[in-house]
């Protein structure tokens, strides 16, 4: 399901990715923030499988729950056609798919649990409700849900306490409050989950576990020096320096090697978007197909991506020997 703004600039990846799903394996879903814009577009008109919702409220951390909800409503009134299980995936106009499709249908069919890249503890914003401290588990937008969960979302989030919760997301982020948060990076989890309550109620800290989410049996630890959690299946990074990567996790590893590779260029982070690729060389792509990543972003519109496809998509992979001599 696709959030775009006026396009979809990696058109032509998107459809070799979907060539080799077979017939009735997938629908795709788009929500254009310029509607008029994406309907004129020659490259969407001639992606046939490719269909537009309504648009609805779109605007940049205040609300993009909203066309999530929207995608979600469209596509749950349409089942996926022969298969019993239902992955509804949520990604951007500036994402690429990272895995040929038969690994990425793998990945997202060997479980029924949602997966969400859920952000380190110190990152989650807290509030007290009759005493009690509630945290809003920060993640990134970028989730992967199951079709009961896809309800979840669908359904509740026009009712009245989200609208609320989107004027308090808005507020943080606007004054600078720390940490800031944007509604879709909290109202997901909410949605489905809830707030995060210590399992103790003197406690700040602890696991609790939660039913169908993708994570180390379910639980998520509030401890202030946890890494990321659940599953992260979108590469997204935020970082205002591309010196910065020291963890051992699968994403400062990736980011590593590419940051490394003299012909691939990244742009920092700054506010309102995270590291930006503007060319991608050979060698960082082969580091994309061998991470854990199914999806990455933002590749820019114009991006340079030699042989995206014959390396992104070999199966099985080709190894730095091969590449070398294939270029």
């Amino acid at each position: 399901m696709f959030l775009l703004d006026d396009s979809l600039p990696h058109m032509a990846i998107w459809k070799e990715f979907f060539a080799d799903a077979p017939s009735g394996a997938y629908k795709a879903w788009a929500h254009c923030s310029n509607r008029e814009i994406c309907e004129a577009s020659d490259t969407i008109k001639a992606w046939g499988a490719l269909r537009m919702v309504p648009s609805v409220r779109s605007i940049y951390c205040d609300d993009l729950v909203s066309p999530m909800a929207r995608l979600a409503k469209s596509a749950l009134q349409d089942q996926a056609g022969n298969t019993t299980m239902e992955k509804y995936i949520f990604v951007s106009e500036t994402t690429v798919p990272a895995k040929p499709w038969k690994i990425v249908w793998n990945a997202l069919t060997a479980n029924w649990e949602s997966d969400l890249c859920i952000s380190r503890a110190g990152d989650w914003p807290s509030t007290f409700v009759n005493g009690k401290k509630l945290r809003l588990v920060k993640h990134h937008q970028w989730a992967v849900l199951n079709r009961d969960h896809a309800k979840v979302l669908a359904a509740q989030w026009q009712t009245k306490p989200w609208r609320d919760w989107v004027n308090l997301g808005q507020k943080a982020y606007s004054m600078g409050y720390t940490p800031a948060f944007c509604a879709d990076e909290v109202a997901p989890f909410a949605a489905i989950f809830g707030a995060w309550e210590p399992p103790v109620p003197t406690q700040d800290q602890g696991w609790r576990h939660y039913d169908g989410l993708g994570s180390i049996n379910g639980n998520v630890s509030s401890a202030e020096a946890q890494d990321f959690q659940g599953r992260c299946r979108t590469l997204t990074a935020w970082s205002d320096t591309l010196n910065d990567f020291s963890n051992h996790n699968a994403r400062d590893v990736l980011l590593r090697a590419m940051a490394a590779d003299p012909a691939s260029i990244l742009r920092p982070s700054n506010r309102t978007h995270p590291i930006v690729f503007e060319r991608l060389g050979w060698s960082s792509l082969l580091a994309l197909r061998a991470s854990p990543y199914l999806f990455a972003r933002k590749v820019m519109p114009g991006a340079w991506l030699p042989n995206f496809a014959d390396i992104v998509f070999a199966d099985p992979p080709l190894n730095l020997a091969a590449q070398l001599r294939h270029f």
